[in-house]
Parts: C-alpha cells; sequence; structure tokens
C-alpha cells in the first residue's frame, strides 16, 4: 500500500489541539506512516501556532531517527536520519531559548553521531553546551562531546 492510499483514509480533525492530538496518538501507537502525514499537514496548516509546530518538529524528528535506526540497509538509515537532523533543526531555528531546543540539539548530536558525522555532532553538543548551561542535558552533551574529541585523536 501507497502513503497515499494511507492519507485518503485520515481524516484531518478541524482543530488544531485534536490535529496534533490524533497525529500523536498516531506516532505512539507505532503508526509513522499516518504521523508523518498528520504532522506536516499541522506544520502546513497551522504554521504560526509556534507551540504546536515545534513540537510536531520534534516529533516528526523522532519518528525519522527511529525509522532510521530500524533500516536495513546504509543509505534508507540514511535517508531518514537526515529528515530528523533536518526537523531537529527546525527547531533551533524556531526557538531561541526553551527545553524543547536543548532536546532538540541533543538528539540532532546523537542523529549525527549515528550518521558517522562526527563534526556535526560536536557542533550541535557544543552549541547546546554554549547556550544551555544550565540544562539537564548539559553534563550528557559533554560526557559524548569527550567520547567524540578522543575518537578523533
Amino acid at each position: 500500500h501507497s502513503p497515499k492510499e494511507t492519507h485518503k483514509k485520515i481524516p484531518i480533525p478541524p482543530v488544531k489541539e485534536d490535529h496534533f492530538a490524533a497525529a500523536k496518538k498516531h506516532y505512539l501507537g507505532g503508526q509513522y506512516d499516518e504521523a508523518i502525514y498528520l504532522f506536516d499537514q499541522l506544520i502546513a496548516d497551522y504554521p504560526d501556532e509556534k507551540e504546536l509546530v515545534g513540537q510536531s518538529y520534534y516529533l516528526l524528528g523522532e519518528i525519522y531517527r527511529k525509522l532510521g535506526d530500524n533500516e536495513k540497509t546504509p543509505q534508507d538509515a540514511e535517508k531518514n536520519y537526515k529528515k530528523s537532523v533536518v526537523s531537529y533543526q527546525k527547531i533551533t531555528e524556531l526557538y531561541k531559548d526553551a527545553i524543547l531546543r536543548e532536546e532538540a540539539l541533543f538528539k540532532m548530536g546523537s542523529v549525527l553521531k549515528a550518521m558517522g558525522n562526527t563534526e556535526g555532532a560536536k557542533a550541535a553538543y557544543n552549541e547546546l553546551l554554549l547556550q544551555h548551561k544550565k540544562s539537564k542535558r548539559a553534563a550528557e552533551a559533554k560526557a559524548l562531546l569527550s567520547e567524540l574529541e578522543s575518537q578523533a585523536q
């Protein structure tokens, strides 16, 4: 079945909160095709709803990361990881300072690391440490950073 067919069956709730809830329900149920469709649609329909858009990008990042982790071939994994990084990146552009931004940077670092993009991962962790010193992720980011630094030698 193509993703297109999936979409015909998915009603889009008219209220933005319900729309987000429906997308999240699909995400939590592991129905990633449907969730991606609904999140993408929500971002398109409510571009000014910063909070919902941010959450949507975050969950899209999570979905693509999980899809990447489960791909059989490195090429397919990379395709999903790239989409994941782009989703997290959007959050860092949307928010100058928010818990969501710290999380996005942290996850971005881990996805880039999984892709073997050490420089990118280091940049993400460094930015997190620079801008979110008090983050609960700071200690983890620091540890991962020094791990990456030591591999570079």
